[in-house]
């Protein structure tokens, strides 16, 4: 499950494109969460990173700030409300995996309107225990 503290995935894979193509640079970007995800990679590996050149595009400074922006203005609460749908329908598809964790009660899906639902009642208290 993606959480953004977490880039093992992208140390697999740059690790593996390595192994399969040493001499190849890799050249990286991210938008938006990808962007930070990237931006947390680069920091924490410093030196020893695989990337030789790294850009990012519309990053958020600032992630708490910037999470109170998808409650304001007309247009990001109905994408919040979109991806909302769209990150519940994917629970449930899936929901079979979810129900060998205690803290996962389907019932809560049944709550969720807003991307700050979700994380309360689904990411904090089933992906990151």
């Amino acid at each position: 499950m993606y959480c953004a503290a977490n880039f093992d995935d992208i140390k697999q894979a740059l690790e593996h494109i390595k192994e399969e193509n040493p001499k190849t640079m890799i050249i990286a970007a991210g938008t938006s969460m990808g962007g930070n995800l990237l931006a947390g990679y680069l920091a924490a590996t410093g030196n020893d990173s695989l990337i030789d050149a790294a850009f990012t595009v519309s990053v958020l400074w600032d992630c708490v700030r910037g999470t109170k922006n998808l409650d304001e203005g007309w247009l990001n609460p109905k994408i919040s409300q979109q991806l909302c749908k769209m990150l519940v329908r994917l629970v449930r598809r899936h929901q079979h995996i979810f129900e060998q964790y205690p803290e996962f009660v389907a019932g809560d899906l049944e709550r969720v309107k807003t991307i700050r639902d979700f994380d309360e009642l689904f990411t904090r208290k089933v992906v990151m225990g």
